[in-house]
């Protein structure tokens, strides 16, 4: 248990007041998001976006005129195992950033298709704890 990661999380003002076991209910409940590397299909952005009709039509549009944009979107489409986009390679946010500059995208579209590259987790697991139990919050809380 890395106690000064925890430390640092317990000691917030959003904390005061609760049991050690509330804490760490809170903890461990699925609430938060991480990075989730690795290329991701056209599959991927359908099934997590409600709006990936829109955004889609948007990108292929776009893609006329620029050929980074196309040659993603061909990736993207593709079945081969080693396809896809990796949503959260930097020159893939900055991309979708760019997009939005150019008012190609909105950024909730934007932040939509960032959204791909991540999946949920607990919030231990997003701050690189393991399960938390409420002596590891006593502990924590203990320490100067």
């Amino acid at each position: 248990m890395d106690y000064t990661t925890l430390k640092a999380e317990v000691d917030k003002p959003e904390y005061n007041g609760k049991t050690p076991q509330e804490i760490a209910n809170i903890l461990n409940a699925e609430t938060a998001t991480k990075p989730d590397p690795g290329r991701k299909s056209l599959l991927s952005v359908i099934e997590k976006l409600d709006d990936a009709g829109t955004i889609i039509g948007k990108l292929d549009a776009a893609a006329v005129a620029n050929p980074v944009l196309k040659e993603g979107m061909a990736a993207l489409r593709s079945y081969q195992p080693d396809a896809g986009i990796d949503f959260t390679h930097t020159r893939t946010t900055s991309l979708l950033d760019s997009l939005v500059t150019a008012a190609v995208l909105t950024q909730s579209e934007a932040d939509g298709l960032k959204s791909v590259g991540t999946v949920s987790c607990t919030l231990a697991d997003s701050l690189g704890l393991p399960f938390v139990y409420p002596g590891h919050v006593q502990s924590a809380q203990a320490m100067p």
